[in-house]
C-alpha cells in the first residue's frame, strides 16, 4: 500500500489522474508524483505509481470522456464525484460538452437547479414535453405529495392527471425517477406502482424547495415535523439551512 508523506493513502489524494493527463506530463513531473505520494521507497517506479492510481478510480475517466468533459475540476471535487456514481453521472449530464467550466468543488442546490434546466431544455427539444416548466412542475408536485404522506421512500400514481402520469412514465425512462415496485390487486385491472427518485439527496432538494414555497404558517409546521422526525429529515434540513443561509446572504 503507498502512503503519502502526509499520511493518506494513494486512494485518498490524486487518485483521478486519467490518461489524457498523464500524456502532458514530462519524466521530471512525474517523478515529483512519486515523490509526492510515497514515503521515498525507491523500488516503487514512477509507472507503477500512476498504474495504481489510473487502476482504483477508471470510472472517473469513462464518464469524463464518454460525456466529452474537458473542464477544470479540482481534486476536491473530483474526490466527491468518485465516491458517489449517481452524482457523477448527474454531474456528467449537466457538463457534457463543457470545455470552460471551472469546478472546484461540487454545491449540490447549484447542480441540481442546473440539472432541471438542462432536462427541461433537452425534453422540450426533443418534442417530449409542451412546455419548458413541464418537468419541474410535476416534480415539485410529486415532492409536494411526498410531503403530505410523510412517505420518502416513494410515491405511486394516486392523484396525478392522466397526462401527469404519461410524463412520471417518461422520466422514468430518463432515469430521473425508477419504478420501484409494481403489485397486482385483486383484479386485473388493480395494480398499483410505485416510484421513487433515483438519487436520495435530489429528492430532499426538491422536498426543501417546497417547504421554502409554503406560507409562513405552514413553512413553521412543515419544519417542526422535520425537526422531530429528523433521521428521516436530515438531508432535507440541510437543503434548508442552504437554502435560508444564501437567501439570508444575498
Amino acid at each position: 500500500m503507498f502512503i503519502s508523506k502526509r499520511g493518506f493513502e494513494l486512494t485518498d489524494i490524486l487518485t483521478f489522474i486519467n490518461k489524457e493527463d498523464l500524456q502532458i506530463l514530462d519524466e521530471e513531473s512525474k517523478g515529483d508524483l512519486k515523490r509526492i505520494l510515497t514515503t521515498g521507497n525507491e523500488n516503487i517506479t514512477d509507472e507503477e505509481v500512476i498504474n495504481y492510481i489510473l487502476s482504483k478510480y477508471p470510472i472517473f475517466s469513462k464518464y469524463r470522456n464518454y460525456f466529452n468533459i474537458s473542464c477544470y475540476i479540482s481534486s476536491d471535487a473530483k474526490c466527491k464525484l468518485v465516491n458517489d456514481t449517481l452524482l457523477l453521472r448527474l454531474f456528467c449530464e449537466v457538463y457534457e460538452g463543457n470545455t470552460d467550466a471551472i469546478i472546484n468543488d461540487i454545491f449540490l442546490y447549484e447542480l441540481f437547479s442546473n440539472y432541471i434546466k438542462k432536462r427541461s431544455h433537452q425534453l422540450l427539444k426533443q418534442g417530449k414535453i409542451k412546455r419548458v416548466e413541464d418537468l419541474y412542475d410535476l416534480l415539485i408536485k410529486i415532492s409536494k405529495n411526498m410531503l403530505v404522506a410523510h412517505n420518502l421512500n416513494e410515491f405511486s400514481y394516486e392523484g396525478f392527471r392522466s397526462e401527469e402520469k404519461d410524463l412520471i412514465d417518461l422520466i422514468v425512462q430518463e432515469d430521473i425517477i425508477i419504478k420501484s415496485s409494481e403489485e397486482n390487486g385483486i383484479n386485473l385491472f388493480d395494480t398499483r406502482t410505485a416510484f421513487s427518485f433515483t438519487y436520495d439527496e435530489f429528492r430532499d432538494f426538491l422536498l426543501a424547495s417546497v417547504i421554502l414555497s409554503l406560507s409562513d404558517t405552514e413553512f413553521k409546521k412543515e419544519v417542526q415535523i422535520v425537526n422531530d422526525n429528523f433521521e428521516r429529515y436530515d438531508g432535507v434540513l440541510k437543503f434548508l439551512f442552504i437554502f435560508c443561509k444564501s437567501k439570508k446572504d444575498s
